[in-house]
Order: structure tokens, then sequence, then C-alpha cells
């Protein structure tokens, strides 16, 4: 795993640490959450779901993402 995509995952976490209820598209995300190229945001994504630390969940033609056991 390259380290960008690390420190993306690590900043995703960190912003959801701070607000555990925030919920947000990959977009919003990448956009107002920790302003990270939309591409890596969706790969850390990815892998954070995959290490059980993050939900996906569809909302109409998006999905949106949060911290898992935090209300979903």
């Amino acid at each position: 795993m390259s380290s960008l995509i690390q420190e993306t995952k690590n900043l995703i976490l960190q912003y959801l640490k701070r607000f555990p209820e925030a919920k947000d598209t990959p977009d919003g995300i990448a956009s107002f959450w920790i302003n990270r190229n939309h591409e890596e945001v969706a790969i850390a994504l990815k892998e954070l779901i995959n290490e059980n630390l993050i939900f996906e969940k569809n909302l109409g033609n998006k999905k949106v993402y949060g911290l898992m056991n935090s209300g979903e």
C-alpha cells in the first residue's frame, strides 16, 4: 500500500474521530473533509471498508460513508 493512501486513510479516520456522526459522499470527503485527490479517497475508502472501520450506505443514487458503529 502506498504511503499516500495510508496517509489519506489516516486523515479520513482522524476526521471521523473528531466528528463521529459525520457521513458524506466520496466527493464530499475529498473536497471538504481532507482536501485530497478523489481517486486517492476512493481507494482509501475501499480499504477502510475492508478493514471494517467505516461503512458504505446507499442513499438514492449516491453512496455515503461514515464511521462504523456510529449509529449509522
